[in-house]
């Protein structure tokens, strides 16, 4: 059975999906769970996705601190339930994670962060699969008015196969936000 790898496997009913967060002054923590039925070709290729994630974010004064980790079965990489399975009802596990820490002075946030999404591949899977994507952002945002916002990042992203091949880019990417 082939399976398009940009085309995710069809949903079909029941899908679940619950959050339970907490606030507590600067603290919020928070988790989330996902169980989503899909359809195969056949319906030996029927399979259930899981997935959870836990995280949170900290605020000190002008510094703000914030980490996410998921893992699940079947849930894909990058884009939720893209590469989720192999076509044929066999689910890859992922998991990923990201951090970020921002400090603000004025009008004006700096901040950095990391992020990776990993996916294990099952048998008879290609190796050039995607193993691991990353991406590290350097970013500085100025506050013009409440509702435009100048950006300035540099970015640098990895993508690498399932036998180790990878393709690398690195970005500076400079414009406004207006939020409306």
């Amino acid at each position: 059975l082939f399976q398009d790898p940009t085309t995710p496997t069809p949903e079909g009913p029941p899908g679940f999906h619950g959050k339970v967060a907490y606030t507590s002054g600067p603290l919020y923590l928070s988790a989330t769970f996902i169980n989503q039925k899909h359809e195969g070709i056949t319906d030996a290729a029927d399979f259930d996705a899981f997935g959870f994630d836990l995280g949170g974010k900290y605020t000190a004064g002008p510094a703000e601190f914030m980490a996410y980790y998921y893992t699940g079965e079947g849930i894909g990489t990058t884009g939720l339930f893209l590469l989720g399975d192999n076509g044929a009802g066999a689910e890859r596990d992922s998991d990923g994670f990201i951090a970020q820490a921002t400090y603000t002075v004025g009008k004006t946030k700096f901040g950095l962060n990391y992020g990776e999404s990993n996916l294990d591949a099952v048998a008879g899977d290609s190796a050039l699969l995607v193993s691991k994507n990353s991406k590290f952002t350097l970013g500085a945002y100025h506050k013009l008015t409440d509702n435009l916002t100048l950006v300035g990042e540099f970015t640098s992203l990895a993508s690498e196969n399932q036998i180790g091949g990878e393709n690398e880019a690195n970005t500076i990417n400079v414009g406004a936000f207006m939020a409306f």
